[in-house]
């Protein structure tokens, strides 16, 4: 029930935009919400939204910055979305980006933890913390159409080939028969 609320209210995002750049986090360190606000303040003039999902605080923005506040199952509203971006001082490995591949949306995240172990340059960017590198990325993506349906689709390929239910079990099951092999 609530779920249609939040989905409701990104959808009429949806409709006003051209374009959605969407954030699931939460909003408080390591989390770098001042670096989300200056780069959707760069493209408050075409027709692109942002939009946070996960804050406990409010926020002033430009006319596209959006903050929907915390959201059970949160992942769901990437349906609404065509990039996925985390802005981020350290990271261990993010489980909004896999969800992301999951979702088949290309990624620009800061280039710190594993996030550089997620994104290959094919299904999406590590950059550092600089508005003009992530402005930069997220217009490659958007701009190109051809482009952005493929880093979508490798976005999902990355997701099937290391992060399904299926291939984890898989992986740790060769874990644990090399570990038994060492061990006779």
């Amino acid at each position: 029930e609530d779920m249609c609320l939040y989905a409701e209210q990104v959808a009429i995002i949806r409709t006003r935009y051209k374009k959605v750049v969407m954030c699931i986090a939460r909003d408080d360190p390591p989390k770098d919400v001042s670096l989300f606000l200056r780069v959707a303040n760069m493209f408050k003039d075409e027709g692109v939204a942002f939009v946070w999902v996960g804050n406990k605080s409010e926020y002033n923005g430009s006319d596209n910055t959006f903050f929907i506040g915390t959201v059970p199952m949160g992942y769901r509203l990437l349906t609404y979305a065509d990039v996925f971006v985390l802005m981020s001082h350290f990271e261990g490995l993010p489980m909004s980006i896999i969800e992301a591949m999951s979702m088949r949306k290309p990624i620009v995240a800061s280039d710190v933890g594993g996030i550089s172990e997620l994104l290959n340059g094919e299904n999406g960017f590590a950059v550092k913390n600089d508005a003009d590198e992530f402005a930069e990325k997220i217009r490659f993506l958007l701009d190109n159409p051809k482009r952005y349906d493929s880093m979508s689709h490798n976005a999902r390929l990355m997701y099937e080939k290391y992060f399904t239910v299926n291939q984890m079990v898989s992986s740790y099951n060769d874990i644990y028969n090399e570990i038994a092999r060492n061990n006779e």
